[in-house]
């Protein structure tokens, strides 16, 4: 058509898109069942390199989000985090999850990050569980610091698909909402201010 460019192929055609993040510095991650990408989209012609790699898996890629410039990214079980551009090069942290942290045992570590989203002060994650899945929030998810369980959601018979946060401002707290494969949505309310308290 007149209003869009050439496909681009990018990694194995064959392989399913599971995403796009938009980053800061003009780039674009392509995230695939078995793979991240970075795509400057200012270059002509376009360039491309590829950021991680792994086994194919049909929710690679789902779920994630760009927070304070980087991405964070579900894939292979683990939360991935990339920052940076082209011309200053790239951060790849292919686990910056509570998985990483080995005081981060059973229960807490078990299961797999499932959906990433942030608002003004924390970075939340969702931890697939047998009764559920839990959520938990970091102000410093390079640092690999994380707080504990806030919320269980859903009852442990469905799968959490997407996270999103609304936030009114003022002194109004924000909302996060979350969907289930029985096409509910859930929300809960987060604090308004860095002190979980308010």
């Amino acid at each position: 058509g007149a209003n869009w460019s050439e496909a681009l192929p990018i990694g194995d055609v064959t392989v399913q898109i599971t995403g796009l993040l938009a980053m800061p510095s003009d780039v674009l991650l392509v995230l695939k069942q078995d793979s991240v990408w970075a795509v400057d989209i200012t270059a002509s012609p376009v360039e491309l390199i590829q950021l991680l790699y792994g086994t194919p898996v049909s929710t690679n890629g789902q779920g994630a989000t760009v927070w304070r410039g980087a991405a964070y990214v579900p894939f292979a079980g683990r939360l991935a985090g990339v920052r940076g551009n082209f011309s200053a090069g790239f951060e790849i942290e292919d686990s910056l999850g509570i998985e990483s942290v080995p005081e981060w045992d059973w229960p807490w570590g078990q299961g797999r990050h499932v959906a990433v989203v942030g608002d003004r002060f924390h970075l939340y994650s969702s931890i697939s569980a047998t009764a559920g899945y839990r959520l938990l929030k970091s102000a410093d998810p390079w640092g690999k610091k994380w707080h504990g369980s806030l919320a269980t959601l859903g009852d442990g018979t469905q799968t959490l698909t997407m996270l999103a946060v609304y936030e009114p401002g003022g002194t109004t707290n924000p909302e996060l909402f979350f969907t289930m494969t029985s096409n509910n949505v859930g929300r809960i309310r987060l604090p308004r201010s860095e002190n979980p308290a308010s």
